[in-house]
């Protein structure tokens, strides 16, 4: 017990006594040393399936130098689970995978070097359900990245660890309920470097910044840029009429394809008149009709292949549309 509250290891002798006068000349060395502290896991939070890779880091070191023997048997107790082998990491940091369990929520996960000796931190690990995702959108986006990902399922847990990962780049997800989360879409290093106009790549959604599951496919792609408009004036103003409007497409952007989801927006300052749906003509050519609602003057118009992120479509002129008022008829 006076060993155990020493701060570095001492080793003592220790020999067979077969009687109180003969202690046999061959004897071993057991160190006292002191036990780890942990001080930090990561991630804090797993699925109640298991297999989420933990780190415990430690306040100091463990002894690994001569004459100091390195460690024994290292192991992680994740509550009244079985002890599952851990792997030294780094000096003062041990892995472990967590167990399944049966039961969900925090429970206290203690270290040891020796088998035996468990810490008492006390330092909480949580079980929660393991996170479904039904639905998500949109799936498609700029390269240039922004895009805000909308995700519906179950188990998603709102704990500051939550990440969604796009192709190799990870992000923060932002967890709204336990059914909805979101996130926003990173720039695809790829396609900046030029040499495509779109890539798809896995996305997926984890609690934990670990443990993942798979949404489906992200499109990346480049923004076409706006060769033509037609017409590029409007005669508009009271909301009851809209003009239709072709927008040509040059080439070296992602070619549209039947169902692109692509919209219209025009612009006005800091005012929007509202979204409206456009359609497909070819892949280098879209309609949509717009009204210019009770905006009269210079207005901008922007598209999108997705719904949600629109650009500019003023390819000659700024503004590309100018609406007239429609005169009020007297009774």
């Amino acid at each position: 017990p006076f060993f155990q509250s020493l701060l570095s290891p001492v080793p003592v002798a220790v020999g067979l006594a077969l009687d109180p006068s003969f202690v046999s000349a061959s004897t071993l060395t057991f160190w006292y040393r002191p036990l780890p502290t942990p001080t930090q896991l990561t991630p804090s939070v797993g699925g109640a399936s298991g297999g989420t890779e933990v780190a415990v880091r430690l306040a100091s070191a463990l002894p690994n130098t001569s004459p100091v023997p390195s460690h024994g048997t290292l192991a992680c107790r994740f509550g009244d689970s079985p002890p599952v082998p851990a792997v030294q990491l780094a000096p003062d940091v041990l892995g472990c995978t967590s167990p399944a369990v049966t039961s969900l929520g925090p429970v206290l996960l203690e270290v040891t070097e020796n088998g035996v000796d468990y810490t008492s931190a006390g330092l909480a690990f949580t079980y929660l359900p393991d996170p479904t995702v039904t639905a998500a959108g949109p799936l498609t986006g700029p390269w240039v990245g922004g895009t805000v990902v909308t995700l519906s399922g179950t188990g998603m847990h709102d704990g500051g660890e939550a990440r969604c990962r796009f192709g190799e780049s990870d992000v923060a997800a932002t967890v709204i309920s336990s059914e909805m989360a979101t996130c926003v879409a990173p720039a695809d290093s790829v396609l900046l470097r030029g040499g495509a106009a779109e890539r798809v790549v896995d996305v997926s959604f984890s609690n934990n910044g670990k443990d993942y599951v798979s949404i489906g496919g992200f499109r990346y792609y480049v923004q076409p840029a706006v060769e033509t408009l037609s017409p590029d004036s409007a005669v508009l103003g009271d909301g009851s009429s809209s003009t239709t409007v072709t927008v040509g497409l040059a080439a070296g952007g992602v070619p549209l394809r039947p169902d692109t989801n692509v919209s219209c927006r025009l612009s006005a300052g800091a005012s929007h008149v509202p979204t409206s749906v456009g359609t497909v003509l070819s892949s280098r050519s879209l309609t949509c009709d717009v009204d210019c609602g009770p905006v009269a003057g210079p207005a901008r118009l922007s598209i999108s292949l997705n719904g949600v992120d629109f650009y500019d479509a003023a390819p000659l002129t700024s503004p590309a549309i100018h609406c007239e008022a429609l005169p009020v008829v007297e009774a």
